[in-house]
């Protein structure tokens, strides 16, 4: 469990910076930490990512300076006032930039980076699957997949989250969503697409949405497909 405590506020070593965090990066992983699965010897302040300003540079610090706008994915102990990270770990914040959302942005958006460019590198034309794509990380693939070419298809679990997620890939044409149909009856759409998948191997058989699954829908306009779910 969290406990909100006083504690003295760090001072930024060599090499370090003291950022005063407006604004925290809250991410699965804390949990992690909080639960043991990655140790940690308690008590400690969960939380590596942040923005804020700069408000303090250790020994051999020439850059980022006092009064600096940066976000990191370094910052020990973010779920607090203060932190320290390293000084070549942190970025500038652009000034048409908020500081929640440069902290939302770093940790999900380099994970979002990396499949797209290292994983598998997209081209235009390509087709890409997001699962959940409604969520912070879905949003930020659907964004830089549609930014690269591709067409995107996603799964959401409702019409509120298709809302979302079809404004993130920014359709050339709007699509009509039909009926959702009952369980055991086909949907009315058209066979998953063939096409090369981030481990590079393509779908072997056309995909129908089962009963409890998500709804689909790909950004050019193609009737989405909703399945009840079963008790």
């Amino acid at each position: 469990m969290l406990t909100l405590v006083e504690t003295p506020t760090p001072e930024p070593g060599p090499g370090q910076v003291l950022v005063r965090l407006s604004a925290t990066g809250v991410n699965f992983v804390d949990t992690y930490h909080r639960t043991g699965l990655y140790p940690s010897v308690p008590p400690f302040t969960p939380g590596s990512e942040g923005a804020g300003t700069v408000v303090a540079v250790g020994p051999d610090v020439t850059g980022p300076a006092v009064g600096d706008r940066v976000a990191s994915t370094n910052l020990a102990g973010a779920y607090a006032q203060f932190a320290v990270a390293p000084a070549n770990r942190v970025v500038p914040v652009p000034a048409e930039v908020s500081d929640e959302q440069a902290a939302a942005a770093l940790l999900q958006g380099m994970t979002a980076h990396y499949l797209l460019h290292d994983s598998y590198p997209v081209r235009p034309g390509d087709t890409v699957l997001v699962h959940a794509a409604a969520g912070g990380m879905g949003l930020l693939l659907t964004q830089l997949a549609t930014k690269l070419g591709a067409r995107v298809i996603g799964t959401v679990s409702s019409p509120e989250k298709e809302k979302l997620a079809r404004q993130a890939g920014r359709p050339r044409s709007s699509g009509t969503t039909t009926s959702p149909p009952t369980c055991g009856r086909s949907p009315r759409t058209r066979a998953w697409p063939r096409s090369t998948t981030a481990s590079g191997t393509p779908p072997s058989t056309p995909a129908s949405p089962a009963c409890g699954s998500a709804a689909r829908w790909p950004f050019t306009g193609t009737p989405a497909v909703r399945c009840r779910r079963s008790t």
